[in-house]
């Protein structure tokens, strides 16, 4: 990775934590949910936010993975998003990441009717939403083991995490989906295991399909 596209996801990481925190320095996030919500690994995430720590941009208020936006980093964000023509203190021109996301994976093209948008579309979202809903609810309302329904949980939390993304990753969900479905194809002779397989199925089905 050269420096240009570290920058890049700094942004990116710092974006994230600034959208989640809606105007709250106080409020705290998962550095993992974020990592997975901007399709970086772990490792990646220490070395992005020990630098934006550095500067100053965010801190951990624990020693857990909390961390918090700071004053600076809301003014950051905001200085680059307000001229993103113009590089920030620490950031590249917003329109440049934006470009680069698009020509490095965002988007394929190179056959007639062949582009594909690696970024969920609003429908796909709502639909993956009422989902989520409909899930939650047959747990509440069907008996299904401790082990199970806490594996199925951790894949509900972080489709949610990955769907209040500005930038919520097709692949990153159908991941999650196909395994929130094998926790469901496991809980045979439930609800869970009927209606809601099928419609899990569908999605990951249309997901692959549209790229």
């Amino acid at each position: 990775m050269d420096v240009q596209e570290r920058k890049a996801t700094r942004f990116r990481f710092l974006r994230e934590l600034y959208d989640r925190s809606d105007g709250n320095e106080m409020s705290p996030q998962n550095m993992s949910e974020i990592a997975r919500s901007i399709g970086i690994g772990h490792r990646q995430a220490i070395d992005v936010t020990t630098y934006l720590r550095n500067e100053g941009l965010l801190e951990f208020p624990s020693l857990s993975e909390t961390i918090v936006i700071t004053h600076e980093g809301f003014k950051e964000i905001e200085k680059a998003l307000s001229s993103p023509d113009e590089p920030s203190t620490y950031f590249p021109p917003v329109n440049l990441i934006v470009i680069g996301e698009m020509s490095g994976g965002a988007i394929q093209q190179g056959t007639t009717d062949s582009l594909q948008v690696v970024i969920l579309q609003p429908e796909e979202v709502a639909t993956i939403t009422r989902l989520l809903d409909e899930t939650r609810q047959a747990l509440e309302e069907v008996g299904v083991s401790d082990s199970s329904s806490s594996d199925l949980r951790a894949d509900l939390n972080t489709l949610e995490s990955q769907l209040r993304s500005s930038r919520p990753k097709r692949s990153i969900v159908r991941e999650c989906l196909i395994s929130a479905r094998a926790v469901l194809e496991a809980a045979t002779g439930t609800a869970l295991a009927s209606g809601l397989t099928q419609q899990f199925t569908a999605l990951i089905d249309a997901l692959a399909t549209r790229g």
